[in-house]
């Protein structure tokens, strides 16, 4: 089973296999995953690779103009800076996960378009729902958003009267401080928490808002557990090879049973 963490960061070998997928990880020994956790784990993989096919249709038909009026005009402003490659190269490639109080999330990939949180905010989004959708399997589609943490694109746009922003129920972006959340402004780095003074919490929020270009993101909690998967890919799919964990020092341990 998963070991408890303490306040270890991600163990350094995990970090250098995240960055490259074909190293593996020196372990100190072998856990097991919970039942659960590896019916998430597994079709992963073939979700991300599915969805990477999705995003670049998503911008093909933003450059044809197939979005009009203003949900057009928004993506345009919104674009991501990260565009998926046209196909991912047969051979490993490795997902970084964190245990939130919901569940398992996906937080980072050594596919690098994937760590852009515009994709993430993009893939929440009410209105390109039925974009999504027409791209691939709704299972799919609501795995990915389940294990996905939500991202927000800072527009200073005000909503229609009676709207609030989609994953955090507040009418405008004033109402973040009452939440009681912890959030990160993602071009920024900088963290929101409740520990911050309300003052600073509106300058910050004014100040991103007036950037045009600002992210506000969910960070893994503090101490979180972590899980780092790897994935092969070649003609024939793609599957779950291996998978890390920490023990409670911070040492990497293999998971077994896969």
């Amino acid at each position: 089973m998963l070991a408890q963490r303490t306040d270890m960061p991600v163990p350094e070998s995990l970090v250098r296999s995240l960055e490259d997928p074909t190293l593996t990880p020196e372990t100190q020994a072998a856990v097991e995953l919970p039942k659960p956790l590896l019916k998430h784990l597994r079709p992963l993989g073939h979700e991300v690779i599915l969805w990477q096919s999705a995003a670049r249709q998503l911008l093909a038909w933003l450059d044809k103009g197939r979005f009009a009026g203003d949900p057009g005009a928004f993506l345009q402003r919104w674009k991501p800076r990260t565009e998926p490659p046209a196909e991912t190269a047969e051979g490993p490639f490795t997902l970084l996960l964190h245990e939130h109080p919901e569940g398992w999330r996906l937080t980072q990939s050594s596919l690098g378009w994937m760590n852009d949180p515009a994709w993430a905010a993009l893939l929440h989004l009410p209105a390109l729902r039925p974009a999504w959708s027409s791209l691939m399997r709704a299972s799919h589609l609501e795995h990915l958003r389940q294990m996905l943490p939500q991202a927000w694109f800072l527009d200073s746009a005000a909503l229609p009267p009676g709207s609030v922003i989609a994953g955090l129920g507040i009418p405008g972006w004033a109402g973040l401080p009452g939440l009681g959340k912890r959030f990160r402004l993602h071009r920024a780095g900088r963290e929101l928490t409740d520990q911050l003074p309300a003052g600073e919490w509106k300058a910050a929020v004014e100040q991103s808002l007036a950037t045009g270009e600002e992210l506000l993101v969910t960070p893994p909690p503090v101490a979180a557990a972590c899980l780092l998967a790897r994935f092969s890919r070649n003609k024939g799919g793609t599957r779950l090879e291996s998978a890390w964990t920490a023990d409670t020092a911070g040492r990497a341990c293999l998971v077994a049973g896969l």
